[in-house]
């Protein structure tokens, strides 16, 4: 099944209009005609199958099924420090496929990089939600201080920092991941956590825990602690 996106504020009762870039890649590249039946997102968790009624100006969709997808059970944020720009479009490509609810992106004492690219960073969000077939776009948020990634952890029952070596292995979380109502991972920039970032992640009830023996690049950290996680939630 192929899945395109709709954007909410252009689905009127039974007729969505899509943008020019979905409009592109139906007709030119996967050569669709008037209608044939196709599959759309609103993004928003519902998943509508339609009739392409017509391709120009604008292509058009006749809805003809509507079906709401549950929303994860336990919602999973990741918080990642910056990093090069590259590796950070894997991490939201990767970590959208796995399941990410919440994208956190922060500044913090060791990160070289800071670009809040939203308009980019939400195009590979986009592509990912419809390569993978998830009916929910993952939100993204932008902050410029460590302290307040500290404060938006608050509302979360289950805190994970990935920290180095020297803490306990993420495996020995498997009991209160299991019973977390929102969880939260935090991975850190390529050049890890400064000793004052740790004590503020430990005094904000963060459990500290270790990825594996060897050290991680934060791409490569993020994704593992994701995929861990998300077999038991």
């Amino acid at each position: 099944m192929e899945l395109f996106y709709a954007d909410p504020e252009h689905i009127r009762d039974d007729l969505a209009v899509l943008d020019d870039f979905e409009r592109k890649h139906i007709v030119q590249t996967l050569r669709k005609k008037e209608g044939e039946i196709i599959h759309l997102t609103d993004g928003q968790g519902t998943h509508y199958t339609g009739a392409i009624l017509s391709l120009k100006p604008h292509l058009s969709v006749q809805i003809m099924k509507k079906e709401r997808i549950p929303a994860a059970r336990v919602p999973l944020a990741l918080a990642c420090g910056f990093i090069k720009p590259n590796r950070l479009d894997f991490v939201l490509e990767k970590g959208t496929e796995l399941g990410v609810n919440h994208f956190v992106l922060f500044k913090s004492d060791y990160a070289n990089y800071f670009s809040a690219n939203e308009n980019r960073y939400r195009k590979i969000i986009r592509q990912a939600v419809k390569q993978s077939l998830h009916f929910y776009f993952p939100t993204l948020t932008f902050l410029k201080s460590f302290n307040a990634l500290l404060a938006y952890s608050e509302k979360f029952s289950v805190k994970l920092a990935a920290i180095d070596q020297s803490y306990p292995a993420l495996r020995e979380m498997i009991g209160p991941i299991q019973k977390a109502q929102q969880l939260l991972i935090v991975i850190g920039p390529e050049g890890g956590f400064s000793a004052d970032e740790v004590s503020g992640l430990l005094n904000n009830g963060f459990n500290g825990v270790s990825l594996a023996s060897n050290r991680l690049r934060t791409e490569t950290a993020a994704l593992t602690a994701v995929s861990f996680v998300k077999q038991y939630i």
